[in-house]
């Protein structure tokens, strides 16, 4: 049997090298799907563009039957075309995305399985609980449900879900959730599976300075705004005597306007920094390096520095205090750092400010 992982950043990746140590699966039965632009320099197994192409085809949002039954054919052809037609188990982070559910519909996929891909499988309602809201949304939501029962809509392979973590289609071949930690999918207990996180062997990048400086996707990804945000950088860089020195890792949404005015803004306080370039993982660097001091908001790399052992200061309160936005984000995505905190026995390891 081969184990297909679907992968878009780099938990997913590690996350697949972890579970491929811990199964002990040779390369030669693995095939990564890495998409949404995703590279690394370190990867060994088997990989296929083929999901940056499928993730792309504009038949995947169209309401045109023809069309999206085409799009299923093409997928199904690749995939069955890349295994030569051999049975697989899919790892993928949710089936929120339609290629996901195709992937874990298809005749020869005999196994399912979610695995942790950041902070959602450390919340209590992300990707658990219904999050649609307004009447055009949830018409739509129960439309694609009778639809998709009826098979007119995607072959009865796809329906629209409110829950990331939904296995409606795939009941009989869902198998384990798996994560790094013990605080990760704990509304799964019975089918969750702790892997130890896989240590790149290659890793050579090491930081400049011992302060990290870690930033957030929430402007471009529209949960707080731009105005809050910055303030909440400017809090940070002037209540903080140890940034005066960072290692500072911008998030992959963010756009050239918005590192632009953070590098203003460090530069207005005078901070001697550098900047981690884009393609270093940022856990591989936790797992790699001597303790540090990681300073941010609500990045999921916070978790896992507090999770390795690093010393944590959040300004998440902060922008939960100051903006409705991040606020209403936050109730969704409510991972809880001091839950991990004390799961872990890492006691002062976490600083938390308020506005």
């Amino acid at each position: 049997m081969k184990h297909v992982f679907l992968v878009h950043g780099h938990i997913t990746y590690y996350l697949a090298k972890s579970i491929q140590e811990y199964k002990k699966i040779p390369d030669e039965d693995c095939l990564l799907l890495p998409c949404r632009g995703y590279k690394n320099e370190f990867i060994t197994m088997p990989s296929s563009s083929f999901a940056e192409k499928i993730f792309n085809d504009k038949r995947i949002n169209a309401f045109n039957f023809f069309n999206f039954w085409k799009y299923i054919d093409i997928t199904d052809n690749e995939i069955n075309t890349l295994l030569n037609n051999q049975q697989y188990a899919l790892y993928i982070p949710h089936v929120f995305i339609i290629t996901m559910q195709i992937l874990a519909t298809n005749k020869n996929c005999v196994e399912v399985n979610f695995i942790e891909e950041g902070s959602p499988c450390y919340s209590d309602n992300f990707f658990l609980k219904p999050s649609f809201k307004g009447l055009k949304t949830n018409v739509n939501y129960y439309f694609s449900r009778l639809f998709s029962k009826l098979g007119i809509y995607g072959k009865g392979r796809f329906v629209r879900s409110k829950s990331g973590y939904s296995t409606n289609l795939i009941e009989d071949k869902f198998k384990n959730y798996y994560t790094i930690s013990e605080a990760g999918f704990l509304h799964a207990l019975d089918k969750r599976v702790v892997v130890p996180l896989y240590k790149e062997k290659n890793m050579a990048y090491s930081p400049k300075y011992t302060n990290l400086f870690i930033l957030d996707g929430g402007v471009e990804l529209n949960f707080i705004g731009r105005e809050n945000f910055n303030n909440g950088i400017d809090h940070i860089l002037t209540e903080n005597p140890g940034t005066k020195q960072l290692s500072v890792k911008f998030h992959p949404a963010q756009k050239e306007d918005s590192r632009k005015q953070i590098l203003d803004i460090l530069n207005k306080h005078n901070i001697e920094f550098e900047i981690i370039p884009g393609g270093v993982s940022m856990e591989q660097l936790l797992v790699t390096s001597p303790p540090l001091v990681i300073y941010g908001f609500s990045s999921s790399i916070l978790l896992y520095a507090l999770m390795i052992g690093h010393k944590i200061v959040s300004y998440d309160r902060y922008l939960q205090d100051v903006d409705a936005k991040y606020r209403n984000y936050r109730f969704f995505n409510d991972f809880s750092l001091e839950k991990l905190e004390a799961i872990k026995g890492n006691k002062k390891s976490l600083i938390q400010v308020t506005a």
